[in-house]
């Protein structure tokens, strides 16, 4: 994994150098192509990781994952409605921010409940 994360960290310094030195090429948007590889890179290895746990720790996991996607998706779904009250305005991060934090509540539930 740790391969994975420096290649995609070389591909989106390789982005930012090279987008604005190519910025009169019409090719420089093909360059968000380069972080994808090492994305499904590590995609891979946590799938690989993950079906080399036992049956419960997967079955944890499995289900604290898709409590984290669900919870995400309507909160940012969500937010659509609030978005016309003056809530302030949603950055892409914050959905990383509330999938880790949906992930760790849904780890700790679903840990309690097989525990």
């Amino acid at each position: 994994m740790t391969v994975g994360f420096i290649a995609y960290a070389c591909g989106i310094w390789a982005i930012k150098y090279l987008y604005w030195k190519n910025s009169d090429s019409p090719y420089r948007y093909w360059l968000v192509l380069l972080p994808v590889l090492p994305i499904i890179y590590l995609a891979v290895t946590v799938h690989r990781q993950l079906s080399e746990k036992d049956e419960m720790w997967r079955r944890i996991i499995t289900e604290s994952l898709a409590f984290s996607a669900t919870a995400t998706a309507w909160t940012c779904f969500s937010y659509l409605f609030l978005r016309g009250m003056g809530a302030p305005e949603f950055h892409a991060e914050w959905a990383f921010y509330m999938m880790v934090a949906y992930y760790v509540i849904g780890l700790f539930f679903s840990w309690r409940r097989y525990k």
